[in-house]
């Protein structure tokens, strides 16, 4: 979800949970709160500051500490020092070994370094103590197609779905300004289904899933765009029309746009494909502005898996170094957010 449309929730949480540091804090010390504002800042260095002077404190509970110790971990994260973030975690994990949070983001860590077994496994922990976790289904079904394991990868997604809230509000995949936050959980396990099934070389099933989606959110062009990627190189002619139902439920649906510009281009209708690249560039709300690989892209020939799957690790890390402080930091499902919010509680599931 947008950083844009979310700076106003993550800013209530910061306050939510900068009360819950207040609660219970000793108050024989005197410079506590500005450390435990500090803690809270959406500005990594202030942040990483702040959470190591709460943590010099003798006198910190475990509880508050283990939340320091989850929240200095995201400015590491933000800085993509990751190792720096698996001590954290490791420390806030051990401190409250019955918050599935912690090891939530752990198995994101490891994940972040290739260590993916051991993700998995972190993972395995995270949802013994929260089973309704969406979240972390989400997560290791995204961890376990990475290793091969399809069935299991289908059947992470598939309790993903069950579980994400879901709501008649509608959003917009990638831009910059969307119109809700909590089906996107839901959205995108359909999405990473789909992506698993087209990996796994299941065609049929790989359809069936994205007519799911089309189903479950049918005023959303965004999941026409993301059925008609799917079908562009299979039924164009049921291609333009997911297209053209996407733009005419959402004029500005970039990737719509874009998609059908190209088949209009393929096609030798050079001037229909220049008034939707036109109109995408015009409308663009940061959807053209993500490097090629991320997710979203259906449009996977036979034997170009594990080409897609690297390039959405090296798009991950180029997104990362460009986007600032809005960083696509791990453990979340959108790709840009700021830094508040991930040790605050913030869109558990």
């Amino acid at each position: 979800m947008s950083r844009f449309v979310l700076k106003g929730v993550f800013a209530l949480v910061a306050v939510m949970a900068l009360f819950v540091f207040k609660m219970n804090a000793p108050a024989s010390d005197g410079p506590l709160l500005p450390s435990m504002q500090a803690c809270e800042s959406t500005v990594v260095q202030t942040r990483l500051a702040g959470c190591t002077q709460l943590l010099a404190r003798q006198d910190l509970s475990t509880k508050h500490r283990a939340l320091a110790y989850l929240k200095r971990s995201n400015a590491h994260f933000a800085l993509n020092d990751i190792d720096r973030a698996i001590v954290d975690l490791e420390a806030a994990s051990a401190l409250t070994p019955h918050d599935h949070v912690p090891l939530h983001e752990l198995a994101i860590a490891y994940r972040e370094k290739g260590e993916t077994e051991r993700a998995i496994k972190t993972m395995d922990r995270a949802i013994s103590i929260n089973p309704k976790s969406a979240e972390s289904f989400y997560h290791r079904g995204e961890m376990n197609r990475a290793l091969h394991r399809f069935d299991a990868a289908e059947a992470d997604f598939e309790t993903a779905i069950s579980l994400a809230p879901g709501d008649n509000i509608g959003f917009i995949e990638n831009g910059a300004l969307i119109k809700a936050t909590y089906n996107r959980l839901k959205a995108n396990s359909y999405k990473e289904l789909a992506k698993t099934y087209v990996y796994a070389r299941d065609e049929a099933k790989a359809a069936e899933t994205l007519d799911r989606a089309v189903n479950a959110f049918p005023n959303i062009g965004t999941f026409y765009a993301l059925r008609a990627s799917y079908y562009e190189h299979r039924n164009v002619e049921r291609a333009f029309a997911d297209l053209d139902k996407a733009i005419a439920l959402d004029p500005l649906e970039v990737r719509a746009l874009s998609q059908r510009a190209r088949l209009a281009f393929t096609d030798g209708n050079y001037a229909a494909a220049a008034r939707d690249w036109s109109q995408a560039w015009q409308g663009n709300r940061g959807d053209l502005g993500f490097a090629r690989g991320l997710p979203g892209d259906l449009d996977l020939h036979a034997g170009s898996a594990r080409r897609q799957r690297e390039g959405h690790i090296r798009a991950r890390t180029a997104h990362k170094r460009d986007q600032g402080q809005g960083l696509a930091l791990p453990g979340r499902l959108v790709l840009s957010r700021p830094i508040v919010g991930r040790g605050a509680g913030c869109g558990r599931r």
